[in-house]
């Protein structure tokens, strides 16, 4: 396939299923065995649950560059938090009924007109400072010189157990 055909794909996702909401359309899309390099696992459940907290949630293309089998996408999300959002290993956040927007940068590897795999890193923090979650001083990460620890939020993990759960997982190598 051509760098355009991947392209038009992972536009599909995001006009067609993250922006419309269209779950069914996942499996025409995402390979059956696909590799998601992400704090989250895509699913159905996920794209309805995420509908739920932010009812008219939607994906703007702020970048898109597509190379050989690979697209990169820089893009932003943005809706109102009228539900409760989960976010695995971080809690839940009850609606606070405050208009939001997170940035992220994801790389889609497309083969045979699906997408076998995708990186996401996502500006958690972010979103989830909006939400509530605030940060605070606290104890010194004495190996990386810096300060991270938080004071709860409107639910879900300390912003600073946030932070330092996502440095521990950096250092690792892991992006999920």
């Amino acid at each position: 396939m051509t760098a355009d055909e991947n392209t038009r794909i992972v536009l599909r996702w995001v006009d067609e299923i993250f922006n419309q909401g269209n779950a069914s359309a996942l499996n025409d899309v995402f390979a059956d065995d696909v590799l998601l390099h992400s704090a989250r696992r895509l699913s159905r459940a996920t794209l309805l649950a995420d509908r739920d907290a932010f009812p008219d949630l939607h994906k703007t293309v702020d970048l898109l560059i597509s190379e050989g089998d690979l697209v990169v996408l820089r893009g932003t999300n943005r809706g109102t938090h009228l539900g409760t959002f989960v976010l695995p290993s971080y809690g839940a956040f009850p609606p606070t009924g405050k208009r939001v927007r997170w940035s992220h940068v994801n790389i889609y590897r497309v083969i045979g007109g699906k997408i076998v795999e995708n990186w996401e890193h996502v500006n958690w923090l972010q979103l989830l400072e909006q939400l509530g979650a605030t940060i605070s001083p606290g104890p010194r990460d004495t190996e990386h010189g810096r300060t991270a620890e938080g004071t709860g939020g409107r639910g879900g993990q300390p912003a600073g157990e946030v932070l330092n759960r996502i440095a521990r997982r950096w250092r690792r190598g892991r992006s999920d």
